[in-house]
């Protein structure tokens, strides 16, 4: 799914914003799940009426828990459909963007470090380091009487999200080569993090 600009010139390109959530799938403007009035800062329709497109690319992921890898598998879609709206004369080259929230901030952090295609990136309270997620407390409940018992990490890291199936001390390998903390050392793309001290996925994450 592609949203135009306010204003949209066919013949013109338009700088990009690719808003990325592995595992979405989009087929047509009925799966599409913004509503053009709804409120807050992660309604696409601000990049819109400000001159950008926006993309909502289709990445397919295995199911949530079934053990894979979301960092190598979820480029694949991203990459083609950018490259989909530059041949159409929608999107400038030298002007894109992707950017995600939670799950997106994930995406996000991994293209970043597996491409140099964006020249701007924002990644919203998104998972660096599957390791240190799979300890992690929910922010608003860490000062609950029974803060210990709750697993949300583990259960997100092994059935659901992280798509591990296992605990790391028996998958070390495939919680290092999914986390894109271990690639800091790839990236070039100016990134904007946007983290909370009560964020959901805590901020030394």
């Amino acid at each position: 799914v592609v949203l135009l600009p306010v204003g949209y010139q066919e013949g013109r390109r338009y700088p990009l914003v690719t808003w990325v959530y592995a595992g979405s799938i989009f087929k047509d403007t009925l799966s599409f799940s913004f509503e053009k009035g709804s409120p807050g800062s992660l309604n696409p329709q601000l990049f819109t009426a400000r001159g950008y497109a926006v993309l909502f690319p289709s990445m397919p992921l295995k199911g949530d828990g079934v053990a894979s890898d979301p960092y190598i598998d979820l480029p694949k879609g991203v990459i083609a459909a950018v490259d989909k709206v530059i041949e159409l004369g929608i999107a400038d080259p030298k002007r894109l963007a992707v950017a995600g929230h939670s799950y997106g901030g994930y995406s996000t952090y991994a293209l970043v470090s597996y491409t140099h295609r964006f020249q701007a990136a924002i990644a919203m309270d998104g998972d660096a380091n599957l390791l240190t997620s799979y300890a992690k407390l929910d922010a608003d409940q860490r000062y609950w009487d029974n803060a210990q018992e709750r697993r949300e990490g583990a259960t997100w890291s092994e059935t659901s999200q992280g798509r591990m199936g296992e605990p790391p001390w028996s998958a070390l390998w495939g919680y290092l080569r999914n986390s894109p903390f271990f690639y800091l050392d790839r990236i070039e793309t100016p990134l904007m993090i946007i983290q909370s001290d009560m964020d959901f996925v805590p901020i030394i994450h």
